[in-house]
């Protein structure tokens, strides 16, 4: 937690060969207007203590991200999932809006792309031991969901929700 303006949300680490750990961070930094999602690379070389910080992507959104979870897929790819704001939620069905909707980022072409949409509020995202996708996601009023990710697949927030209306 860096401040109420600028905040980590999620961190995910591998080791490599030669007594290298690569990791990568998001760092949300709201804004008046706009805020961003700074999504960091790092390299710890855990025999000399050498370590080397930088900025692989920097993206911009209306609103701040309260998911912002980065998920490693291989070498050369990450997911990290975007909240749809409460106010604005219908933005989780607009594919030219990153808000709710969870994205595949090229580590090395810095590209990203929608992996899928129709999110509300993706906070835990995994796979498993069979390259099973997953994420749970917060529910309005009640009505967390686990859902199984799939390339392409709508997940119907705000259109379709199990949540109760507020009371």
């Amino acid at each position: 937690f860096l401040s109420e303006e600028k905040f980590v949300t999620s961190l995910e680490c591998f080791k490599e060969e030669d007594g290298i750990i690569s990791f990568f961070f998001n760092v949300v930094e709201k804004r008046k207007k706009k805020s961003s999602n700074q999504i960091i690379e790092g390299k710890l070389n855990i025999i000399s203590k050498k370590i080397d910080i930088n900025l692989l992507l920097n993206i911009d959104t209306e609103t701040h991200n309260g998911a912002g979870k980065i998920l490693i897929l291989d070498s050369e790819n990450l997911f990290l999932s975007f909240s749809a704001p409460d106010i604005d939620k219908y933005v989780a069905q607009d594919l030219e809006d990153i808000r709710g909707k969870i994205v595949l980022i090229n580590i090395k072409s810095k590209n990203y792309k929608v992996y899928s949409s129709g999110h509300r509020n993706p906070q835990g995202i995994i796979l498993d031991n069979y390259n099973n996708f997953f994420a749970t996601e917060h529910g309005p009023y009640g009505g967390d969901e686990l859902n199984l990710i799939l390339h392409n697949k709508n997940y119907g927030w705000p259109l379709t929700s199990d949540g109760l209306e507020s009371r």
